[in-house]
């Protein structure tokens, strides 16, 4: 399901599209990977071909169990580090109305 789209059927968004792109309907694999926002991150991380080929659109623990499988310990925390970094300037940008760097963050 999108976030947004939830978020706008609670009235607490405009509408369901991206808050990064403002194009794509955003769903968490979008907000985490697929943005082109986003995607800037990803391609200054050395493992952007894995999470390129990871299975975005599965349930998140589905892709951490498979991201478990395929990199090593502190590359999962490296991953895990962006991901949270992505996620928290997103919340800040959506519900705080803030526009933070995502690579400083």
């Amino acid at each position: 399901m999108g976030v947004k789209k939830e978020l706008h059927r609670r009235h607490i968004a405009l509408d369901d599209r991206c808050s990064g792109c403002g194009i794509e309907v955003e769903s968490i694999a979008h907000a985490l990977f697929e943005c082109s926002n986003v995607q800037q991150v990803w391609n200054s991380f050395d493992l952007n071909d894995i999470i390129a080929d990871s299975p975005h659109h599965a349930p998140f623990t589905e892709w951490l169990l498979w991201m478990n499988t395929r990199v090593g310990r502190d590359d999962l925390r490296s991953i895990l580090t962006i991901v949270w970094a992505v996620w928290f300037c997103r919340n800040k940008h959506v519900f705080a109305r803030e526009e933070l760097d995502m690579r400083a963050a």
